[in-house]
């Protein structure tokens, strides 16, 4: 290959969402020593860009070339919550438990998944395991990671395999103050030579000191293409991302009352989550440890802890996806647990939005399916919805500004607006409570404040109780009432927090 051969040339491409363009005649070129950034908000088509270019995705018009790489799914390593979700349903196939007589098949292992199929050195796969803090996980199956750890797996992977070129698609999603400084200093650095960096963010304080290049994004078409140092001279500073009104999130999040609405319980019990003395281990590992907790009605809990604290198996607890709530002193909506209610009857109390539930939500699903299926408790929609559901389906698409993309299927739209869907389906309902898991995950500035404004109005103007997660400061809840901290230990995690500061 000749050293001015560029790895990856995108000359014109063009993608279609049936008649409607998603990417418009974009060009770019990726050199040895390159870090090309896209920048721009949600459904601009950065995620489909980086999948053109990885070779993930075929464009509809226009030439993709690589210089050097004969296999482009082999050699350009994507770093993204889709490939996560492939790996995640692929271990979900192969899932043996079912046939282990009470055991858990735990399916690959961190250790070995970032080893992969190659034969990298022993001194890489430390140096990575250390480097992104998997020291603690490294024999636990990939299966069980939360999404923190999942991210820093494949973070840890792409480093030791050293690919011509690697693509991150808004890396910086879902890691907590530690994992994001290990991740800035490796993307501030410029990449190992013979190899190049696409990286893709929403935001221009996440475009790293290395950047060569920047295209930005609007609507899939490049609104500049040129020199990092150029754009920076010539990007303006952003606009204060537009605020909600609370009686206008009110109108959307809180049904009318009208029947078909709110199929739950209108008379919920004040004490929602009641945990005493609570434990879980996986394979003699501790998780978390002698946990007492109490959710009543009205509380808003904004809960903290590193990554892999155990704050997702917390949660999990009181969603019903974890079999280790049986047998312990949990209470949930007044019944204790494991006393003939079915996870069925548990989740109609609850709305969730949590980067797990994304990861397995059927991408074949439209966009108003997607946020009908929150009245059916269900991942995907299969029952017939009523016109009270389509309607405020519609006012959700609209509010949203995807009122055009009311047929189009998740696969066929960015993360970020398939995240903006799953929150819209978490609550279109008025469950007695909300579980929001890294709710703003992959949102951009104007659609993370209108998550935070929608959440703040549910919290200061219904009965509806709210655990809160999330690892970036900017993103902190204002009407939280209730603190819950995840303090990692090497007996398991432990809680501490309550009300403005008080001993649970």
């Amino acid at each position: 290959m000749a050293a001015d051969t560029p790895f990856i040339h995108l000359e014109d491409v063009w993608y279609y969402d049936g008649p409607h363009a998603r990417v418009a005649g974009i060009s770019a070129t990726i050199r040895d020593g390159d870090t090309v950034v896209l920048i721009g908000p949600n459904g601009s088509g950065k995620t489909l860009v980086t999948q053109i270019a990885a070779g993930r995705r075929r464009s509809h018009r226009g030439r993709v070339e690589y210089g050097g790489i004969d296999d482009p799914r082999r050699r350009i390593y994507l770093v993204s919550f889709e490939e996560q979700a492939q790996i995640v349903a692929g271990q979900r196939r192969t899932d043996l438990s079912w046939l282990m007589h009470g055991e858990t098949d735990q399916g690959q292992k961190v250790l070995d998944f970032i080893r992969g199929a190659g034969e990298p050195s022993q001194t890489a796969v430390e140096s990575a395991i250390s480097r992104y803090g998997l020291g603690a996980i490294r024999d636990q199956g990939l299966r069980f990671l939360s999404s923190g750890e999942w991210r820093r797996t494949i973070l840890a992977r792409a480093v030791v395999h050293e690919p011509v070129v690697t693509v991150f698609d808004d890396p910086y999603d879902g890691l907590d103050r530690e994992a994001r400084t290990a991740l800035r200093t490796v993307l501030d650095a410029p990449p190992p030579g013979g190899t190049a960096r696409i990286v893709a963010v929403g935001r221009d304080r996440d475009i790293p000191l290395s950047a060569t290049h920047v295209v930005a994004l609007d609507a899939g078409t490049a609104i500049f293409a040129g020199p990092a140092a150029a754009y920076r001279r010539t990007a303006e500073p952003p606009a204060p991302a537009p605020r909600i009104a609370p009686e206008a999130a009110r109108s959307l999040v809180i049904p009318t009352g009208e029947p078909g609405a709110n199929r739950n319980d209108p008379n919920p019990p004040r004490e929602l989550v009641r945990m005493e003395g609570v434990n879980v281990a996986y394979e003699g590992r501790p998780i978390i440890t002698d946990v007492t907790w109490r959710v009543r009605s009205g509380e808003t809990w904004q809960i903290e802890g590193p990554n892999g604290a155990g704050k997702s198996t917390l949660l999990s607890l009181v969603d019903g996806s974890n079999t280790k709530a049986y047998g312990q002193a949990i209470r949930l909506f007044g019944r204790r647990r494991g006393t003939g209610e079915s996870v069925e009857d548990i989740r109609a109390k609850i709305g969730v939005v949590s980067p797990a539930l994304h990861a397995l939500f059927p991408l074949r699903s439209t966009a108003t399916e997607t946020i009908v299926s929150g009245f059916h408790d269900s991942a995907g929609l299969y029952e017939r919805p009523s016109g009270l559901e389509l309607e405020i389906a519609r006012r959700w698409l609209e509010l949203l500004g995807l009122d055009h993309h009311a047929r189009t299927r998740l696969r066929d739209l960015s993360f970020g607006d398939q995240r903006a869907l799953l929150i819209a389906r978490a609550m279109v309902k008025e469950p007695p409570l909300l579980i929001a898991d890294e709710p703003a995950h992959g949102l951009d500035d104007r659609r993370s404040a209108f998550v935070l404004d929608v959440i703040g109005a549910i919290a200061s103007q219904s009965e509806t109780a709210i655990l809160y997660v999330s690892h970036d400061p900017r993103q902190r809840l204002a009407e939280a009432t209730h603190r819950l901290i995840v303090t990692p230990g090497a007996e398991g995690s432990r809680v501490s927090g309550g009300a403005d500061g008080a001993a649970t």
